[in-house]
């Protein structure tokens, strides 16, 4: 329950109310131990809070240290060491690769073809 939902018209707390609230949490009538645990759990869950929202925040800069800004250094050194010549030769799609992609082409044509025949077929 929210406290303020306790506070009378002045904005007093009920003492009954607010012992109420607070065994709701497990404070009160128990030993110094079992006090100081649910305080220990006060503390840890309110620490998670903060440490989970750090790490979500702090994510995203560690990913950009450890994976993309080695991966830009190491692309940006072999930008400067390869020729334009071995470039036209890296970038040069492969004949088997050319042929295949050809015949794809020319079946896709055909497949194309074959369809507006059928439209035309049906439309009529």
């Amino acid at each position: 329950a929210k406290l303020s939902k306790l506070q009378d018209r002045s904005g007093k707390v009920d003492h009954a109310a607010m012992l109420a609230v607070l065994a709701s949490f497990g404070v009160g009538g128990q030993s110094v131990e079992e006090a100081a645990a649910v305080e220990m759990e006060f503390r840890l869950a309110a620490y998670l809070k903060v440490a989970s929202k750090r790490i979500i925040d702090e994510m995203p800069k560690v990913v950009n240290s450890i994976l993309i800004v080695p991966v830009l250094e190491q692309v940006r050194s072999l930008q400067t060491q390869v020729t334009d010549s071995q470039l036209d030769v890296m970038m040069k799609e492969d004949t088997s690769v050319a042929s295949k992609r050809a015949a794809l082409e020319d079946s896709t044509k055909v497949l194309r073809e074959s369809v507006n025949v059928l439209k035309e077929l049906f439309q009529n």
